[in-house]
Parts: C-alpha cells; structure tokens; sequence
C-alpha cells in the first residue's frame, strides 16, 4: 500500500510527551558525560632501597711476618696514629663522613703498628691518637716517635658548578622517601710518609715515602626531598569548579645516602696490607739503632 501524506497525524499528548523527554535525557546525558571526571588506573608506584654500607669501618689486620722474644732489643718506641696533615678537608670531594672513615681507619692502623714494634722485639708505648697526647715522662724515657702521615689527594671530576646539577633527579625510595639523585665520578690518591721524630723537639730525624697512586671511581649520592602541600583551584569545565591539596617536592641540603666514603674506604681496606709491608721493612731495628743514638745527640744540643 503506497504512502499517502495526507493519512500522516499530527503527535498526541501523550506520545509528543514521551518523545520530549527521551529527547531532554538525550541531552542531559550528553552534557554530564562530557563534564564527568575522567577515571584514571595509576600504576603502583617503584621505590628503591637506600643503598647502606654496614661493613664500612671494618679494617683488615695486619699480622707480622715474624715475632722476637719481647723487649729484646734495648729500643722503646712511641707509637701515634697515622694523621692526614689537613689533606682531608670538608668541601669539594671531602665530606664529613669521609674524615670519620679516615680516623677509624688510622685508629686500626695504629694499633697495627703498635704489633709491628712489639714482634719486632722493642717496647712500645701507644699507640696514641695525637702527639700532644703524649706526657713529658713518655717523652723522655722513649728513644723515639714513629708515626705515617697520609697525604690524599681526591677531586671531584664532575663537580655541581660545572654542571653537575644537570644530572640530578628525583627518585622514590623505601618508606615514601624522596631524594634527588646525582651521579659522578671522583679520583683518590694518596702517598705515605713513614716518620721518625726525637720524642722530646720531634724534631724529624728519618723519612721515606710510599706512593699509593691514583685511582678513579664512579660515585652516587642523594639529597633528601620533602613534600610542602599547596591549594590549587580545578574547573570542572562546566561553569564550577574546587580547590584541592596537592603537593610539591623541594629540595634539601641533607644527604640521604653519599658512597664516597664507602669508595675511600674500599681504597684504603685495598691499600692496607701494602701500607703495613712497607712499615714493616722501613722500621729496620739496626737503623732504628742508629737513630736512637742521634736522639741522644739532639738532647744533649738542645740542653733537653
């Protein structure tokens, strides 16, 4: 049957209803689909651990080759711990941290020369951390004062105001820690001065050298980063709008994790046995003889 135009009827009310309303649905879904707040799936944040170094200022020991029947040789010696003669300076590629590796470092090491005296048959007194330590009746009743001095010689290779802040960046560790990261490299070397000195003037009467080279390494460390909260005002793109909480990282000056002292220590725990072997050949007890008579020259020129 063909379609005539004039069989078509207008809508009644109850229909022209009906079709409105899906009509002002139809809308109303259309706007509040498109202001709708978008659904995001974050995934789980990665951390990492702080890097910790717990065997840092375990040294090795230093056993002599040999040991005399104690006190077997007419010698008393003074012992002090080996220094660094102000080579290890905070700034630059010297920290804190590292100066306290050195110390425990030359605290061991004077222990250990202390062993090297004793087995080569002397009396020892010490070890001592400073010469000023040391009182006037050790003084005079020693014939002399071995001590090494260490001088280093470390720089940073890529240091902050050649732009080394360009290889910083922020990294999540372990308990929702924040730090900004930076990696380098630094060169460590260092030479040993074997000393003996008159306990009285110290006045230096014998020196040699030991030279530990240089050595290059790849280091890391962290500044810590804290959160500061902020208000933000959002739109909802539809005329409204809220402010929220959100936050921010900034930068610290405290140091979450360096591994330059755990890199000196590694350098001197690898220098120790050849520190000691040299120690132990260069206090020869015939030569130390000789220089236990020369002390008592010095005391009778300087009226001591």
């Amino acid at each position: 049957m063909a379609f005539n135009p004039k069989d078509k009827r207008p809508l009644g009310r109850l229909e022209f209803s009906l079709v409105s309303l899906a009509a002002l649905l139809a809308g109303i879904f259309f706007v509040t689909g498109n202001c709708a707040t978008p659904q995001y799936n974050y995934a789980p944040p990665t951390y990492r651990a702080v890097p910790t170094f717990t065997d840092i200022y375990n040294w090795p020991k230093y056993t002599p080759p040999e040991a005399a029947k104690p006190a077997s040789v007419p010698l008393t010696v003074i012992i002090v711990d080996p220094e660094h003669n102000q080579t290890l300076k905070v700034g630059n590629a010297v920290t804190m941290e590292m100066i306290k590796v050195f110390n425990s470092f030359s605290s061991s090491m004077g222990q250990d020369f202390e062993a090297v005296m004793v087995a080569k048959g002397m009396t020892a007194k010490g070890p001592f951390e400073y010469y000023d330590e040391i009182t006037y009746t050790d003084k005079f009743t020693s014939d002399l004062i071995v001590q090494a001095i260490i001088v280093f010689d470390i720089n940073d290779l890529t240091p902050m105001e050649a732009g080394g802040y360009g290889a910083l960046k922020s990294e999540l560790f372990e308990n929702g820690q924040y730090g900004k990261v930076r990696y380098g490299k630094m060169s460590i070397g260092a030479k040993v001065y074997y000393y003996m000195y008159e306990p009285l003037s110290k006045e230096k009467m014998w020196v040699k050298k030991l030279d530990l080279g240089t050595e290059e390494f790849e280091y890391e460390m962290a500044y810590k980063q804290k959160q500061e909260a902020y208000e933000s005002y959002q739109t909802d793109e539809c005329g409204g709008g809220r402010y929220v909480t959100q936050y921010k990282m900034v930068d610290t000056a405290e140091t979450l994790y360096d591994t330059k002292p755990y890199l000196l220590a590694k350098k001197l725990k690898h220098e120790y046995g050849k520190i000691m072997e040299a120690g132990w050949t260069y206090f020869n007890v015939e030569e130390m003889k000789n220089m236990k008579a020369r002390t008592l020259d010095i005391r009778q020129r300087k009226q001591y």
